[in-house]
């Protein structure tokens, strides 16, 4: 780690780590390099990086359900996936765990987990009702 300096603590990938930065690159962890960039920068699917998907996503933005980078704020496990079912099947995403746990950096399975949790929740219905009137 010559020339390297300790920097702080960021989160990646919902793990705490330490990361080295130099200026060409990061040193996270157990040996991983990436760039500073690719740290703070969300990567967006390829299924939602089209003018409808970001549009609709905007939406959600708006009603403060979703960060400026689409990560979620302001609700809770089992509504980020019935957003994110309710998203995919508006944008006929098949792959809807897939797609969400990759942009919001978590397993496919908890997704899918929390979504079979919200089935049994009361307060889903309501969600729910916001979510169509956003997607409109």
């Amino acid at each position: 780690m010559d020339n390297e300096k300790y920097s702080t603590i960021v989160t990646i990938n919902s793990q705490v780590t330490h990361y080295y930065q130099n200026p060409q690159n990061v040193y996270v962890g157990k040996g991983d390099y990436t760039t500073f960039e690719e740290i703070n920068e969300p990567i967006i699917p390829d299924a939602l990086n089209n003018e409808k998907a970001k549009n609709l996503m905007q939406r959600f933005v708006d009603a403060k359900m979703l960060k400026e980078d689409w990560y979620p704020q302001n609700i809770s496990c089992t509504e980020q996936a019935l957003l994110a079912k309710a998203v995919c099947d508006r944008l006929k995403i098949n792959d809807v765990w897939q797609v969400f746990a990759s942009l919001w950096k978590i397993k496919p399975e908890t997704l899918r987990s929390y979504f079979n949790k919200s089935l049994d929740q009361k307060k889903s219905i309501d969600f729910q009702d916001r979510i169509k009137i956003l997607l409109g």
